[in-house]
């Protein structure tokens, strides 16, 4: 009980630093430091002895990636802004993945030995195609190539599943029922993907929900991929197809 109590209050926190970072962004910014530094340090003592270190970690995450988002010249293109907020992530991801002390966790499996080796490939790929190719045609045309779009959205969408559903999931779901899971991940999975059109919140719930909801009933990361996957191309082709239509 006091575990969720806790992992509540923790989401209560970053929704209400997300929405004075909109509202209010110098508030939020100091509401920011203030998160990251009172999470890491209840995380590292965890005086009450409450066993929600791995909670606090993650929910960590939030106001770093914030920070960084901070630190990214906004003369960027959006997409290499993305390729790099995206790869923090990753690293995040990976990371905690080994820190953190999570019994009968995914990661664990014997059939996921070189999966360290096989997300760092991809970033290497990822940054070595697609930040040149972007920059050449951002800066040149002022248009952004579909197959770069293509190749980014494959490895967020597999380092998204990997935090939301292999991580806080997975971390949540030890602690509290898989319901509770599954909306505290979409809440946060819809915090993360706020940007400044509002509009594209119910997509973001939408996704939330339903890759969490299929991760709960299978407890199979693949199969949470492969569906992240699939949603976010199906998004890629509908938004693109207006373009081939007018260019045709």
């Amino acid at each position: 009980m006091k575990q969720t109590f806790i992992i509540s209050l923790v989401t209560g926190l970053l929704i209400g630093n997300q929405c004075l970072l909109y509202v209010f962004p110098q508030a939020g910014i100091v509401s920011n430091a203030v998160l990251l530094v009172l999470f890491l340090l209840l995380a590292i003592y965890d005086i009450a002895n409450f066993y929600v270190a791995d909670i606090l970690l993650i929910a960590s995450v939030f106001p770093l990636i914030n920070f960084c988002m901070f630190l990214i010249p906004f003369s960027l293109p959006v997409l290499i802004q993305q390729i790099v907020i995206t790869s923090i992530l990753l690293f995040l991801s990976l990371y905690y993945l080994h820190m953190l002390p999570l019994p009968h966790h995914y990661f664990t499996s014997k059939h996921i030995k070189y999966f360290d080796i096989v997300l760092l490939g991809i970033i290497s790929i990822v940054s070595a195609i697609d930040i040149p190719v972007v920059y050449h045609f951002h800066f040149l045309t002022q248009q952004m190539p579909f197959y770069a779009s293509l190749i980014f959205v494959l490895f967020s969408s597999i380092v998204e599943v990997v935090f939301f559903q292999g991580l806080l999931q997975t971390a949540i779901q030890l602690k509290s029922r898989k319901i509770y899971a599954v909306l505290i991940t979409t809440i946060l999975f819809t915090l993360f993907h706020l940007s400044g059109n509002f509009s594209s919140i119910p997509i973001a719930i939408f996704i939330g929900f339903l890759v969490a909801f299929i991760f709960s009933l299978s407890d199979n990361l693949p199969v949470a991929i492969g569906l992240n996957l699939m949603i976010n191309i199906i998004f890629l082709f509908l938004v693109h197809l207006p373009l081939w239509v007018a260019v045709a």
